[in-house]
């Protein structure tokens, strides 16, 4: 009994894994090891390029860093171990990432008390989405996005009983929070949120004060520091990433309204992106023409300006872009002129059941336990990563990776409910069919 207990919580969790690894890892070597589709993957590239070279080389060539520092920096550690500029080592770190990801969704599929076969086809079904794996196999930090979901939902859910294993898994929330920031800035704020919910629920069931001040001085700590080298390195206060201002003028923009919709057509896409490209370009440009001794922080400060404007400017129609972007963010189907006919129709016919599925559990009321917690859980995170995605040109490969996990197991609870609903039918229909 002991025996099978082991294999169901840990040896069926870890061949899953594998088999996620060994799929992501497959499918990556298939597209080309050291190809990447991602439109800002070669700028990624170069800035890991000059943070392999060193400090002195960062501080001579700001505008080389331009992204945040957290993917770059991973990307640099890899081509200092391989000696080359290779993405080899970094595909394989995701595709071990994408691993453990799918291991995490077997163990909350057991918290959530599915059957065995209904947790094994959620993590499977994980391992072998082609959104996930899509983003698993390039140059992007989306999976990075997904293991850290996951592993905060997975602390969120568990019962510490144990003060010294309360306090490990506090301080590992404060440090891939940490992570999590410097690879994607505005995951700040689902963080907080969800690192607020969990020390008052914590702090109510007996979490000591002083675990709860190691835990938020850890995070404070780090981020301070992380903050100072920020400031040596541009030479002004910058928050987190010297991007954040670049994203915020197109926050208000009624151009992607198409794209929002998800019916662009390639026609219409195509000339959306080239305007986007072009107003930024142009946008620049000005700005330096005026005062062209700007640094990255000032810079930075005159694009908030910009976007502020922007949005000040026509009020009534800047509140309905942000609501239509925010509501975008969770459509069912991809762009069909950004992604093809054939994408949107895949994206359409798997996303229209998990959607449904995904709003019964979170609309559910008889909900208790752990499956209560991952409710709440999965409802700060998709408030805070949709308040977070306003700023900028919000696109629905942001939502996939924070969400799309949790799709999965919210389905195969509904497939679990509904089972239960027709078993006594099923067994009637059996006894039917045995007597005749």
């Amino acid at each position: 009994m002991f025996r099978n207990k082991f294999k169901r919580k840990l040896v069926t969790p870890f061949l899953l894994s594998a088999f996620g690894a060994i799929a992501a890892f497959s499918i990556s070597y298939y597209r080309g090891l050291n190809n990447t589709s991602y439109p800002d993957a070669q700028e990624m590239i170069a800035q890991a390029n000059g943070i392999a070279q060193g400090w002195h080389f960062l501080l001579s060539n700001p505008l080389l860093s331009k992204y945040p520092m957290g993917l770059p920096s991973l990307l640099a550690i890899t081509f200092k171990i391989t000696g080359s500029s290779s993405l080899i080592l970094i595909k394989f770190i995701f595709a071990i990432c994408h691993g453990f990801s799918v291991y995490l969704v077997a163990r909350i599929g057991i918290q959530m008390g599915l059957q065995r076969k209904l947790w094994i086809l959620a993590a499977t079904c994980f391992a072998v989405d082609p959104f996930i794996l899509s983003a698993a196999t390039d140059l992007q930090v989306e999976c990075l996005v997904t293991l850290v979901v996951l592993w905060w939902a997975f602390i969120f859910i568990t019962s510490a009983e144990d003060s010294r294993f309360r306090l490990i898994l506090l301080i590992s929330f404060s440090i891939t929070g940490f992570i999590a920031v410097t690879i994607r800035p505005n995951i700040i704020i689902p963080f907080l949120l969800v690192y607020g919910m969990l020390l008052y629920s914590w702090q109510r069931e007996g979490l000591k004060k002083y675990h709860l001040g190691i835990s938020v001085s850890c995070f404070v700590t780090l981020i301070i520091f992380f903050e100072i080298f920020l400031d040596k390195l541009y030479k002004g206060f910058v928050f987190l990433a010297p991007n954040g201002g670049l994203n915020a003028v197109l926050s208000c923009r009624k151009e992607f309204i198409p794209q929002y919709l998800g019916l662009a057509s390639p026609s219409e896409n195509s000339r959306i992106n080239q305007w986007y490209f072009g107003y930024l370009q142009d946008l620049t440009q000005s700005i330096h023409s005026k005062q062209p001794k700007l640094s990255i922080p000032a810079l930075n400060h005159e694009y908030i300006a910009v976007a502020i404007s922007s949005c000040v400017h026509r009020p009534l129609e800047s509140i309905e872009v942000l609501a239509l972007k925010s509501a975008a963010l969770w459509r069912p189907f991809t762009v069909l002129g950004a992604s093809g006919a054939k994408v949107w129709l895949i994206s359409l016919l798997l996303w229209t059941p998990l959607t449904i599925a995904t709003i019964w559990f979170v609309s559910k009321g008889r909900i208790y336990g752990v499956n209560a917690k991952l409710k709440s859980y999965f409802l700060l995170i998709s408030i805070g990563f949709t308040i977070s995605l306003i700023v900028g040109a919000t696109q629905i490969r942001h939502r996939i990776p924070f969400a799309e996990p949790f799709y999965w197991l919210f389905f195969f609870f509904f497939i679990s409910e509904v089972l239960t609903k027709i078993e006594p039918f099923l067994s009637r229909w059996n006894m039917k069919l045995k007597r005749k």
